[in-house]
């Protein structure tokens, strides 16, 4: 130890380190914040602020981290029983990872049993690409979509039609709804009896459809030309453009 000099409460002294009653050991002079920036570490965390209002906080359910007090960074949070992971830009746009104040997960992550995004306030969800490509099976509203088309099927039981008779008009309403009335139907007759053997005008068919408005379903009457009364139900596949 060299230039040493001592007298009063002051010491000078050129050290390696100082070990301190708390047997911890500094080998570095301290740097105090200066200029506008703030540090503060104690019992309950670490709060860095610089003079832009940017920073680091950190407590024992709270962390975060950004810069110039643009409302953006990177923030983690603990509820009390998990952690939640929040993203943002400053602009309003941002991703949250995690179960929110009302217990509703959202993710974009491959989470056990559901993974994707949700968006549960029943907001527009927007996917960007050109094209978007999709691995693996496609619902809209629980309905498969197969070839980038909204495929649905449904039956409606007419019930007995009699001889030479059309039926009632009949109402099928699709169980979730097309967007549109852009979209094709085809109809098939099923029968509980047997099939009637004969001429050729021994015919149970679908006589007439029309669509309903806004996509919600279609009116369609059963002609039943054959020589016998049937049990009938009408099996439908439609196909949006």
């Amino acid at each position: 130890m060299s230039n040493k000099r001592m007298g009063g409460s002051s010491v000078d002294a050129n050290v390696f380190g100082v070990r301190f009653s708390d047997d911890t050991y500094q080998t570095t002079a301290a740097i105090a914040a200066t200029g506008g920036t703030t540090a503060t570490l104690d019992g309950t965390g670490i709060s860095m602020i610089d003079p832009f209002l940017g920073g680091l906080q950190t407590t024992s359910t709270f962390a975060s981290f950004g810069a110039d007090n643009s409302g953006g960074g990177f923030s983690q949070f603990f509820n009390g029983t998990v952690w939640t992971s929040i993203m943002a830009d400053g602009n309003g746009d941002g991703l949250f990872l995690g179960p929110g104040i009302d217990g509703t997960n959202y993710n974009l992550s491959n989470e056990s049993g559901s993974s994707g995004i949700i968006n549960p306030s029943g907001a527009l969800t927007n996917i960007y690409g050109t094209p978007v490509n999709i691995i693996g099976s496609l619902e809209v509203n629980g309905v498969p979509i197969a070839g980038g088309q909204v495929t649905k099927s449904q039956r409606v039981h007419v019930g007995v039609v009699a001889s030479a008779t059309p039926s009632a008009i009949t109402t099928l309403t699709w169980a979730s709804p097309f967007a549109d009335n852009n979209y094709t139907v085809v109809a098939s007759v099923s029968i509980a009896e047997a099939p009637p053997n004969g001429a050729a005008t021994e015919i149970i068919t679908v006589g007439s459809m029309e669509l309903s408005a806004s996509g919600v379903g279609l009116t369609f009457v059963v002609c039943n030309a054959s020589s016998g009364v049937h049990d009938v139900t009408v099996n439908f596949i439609a196909i949006h453009d």
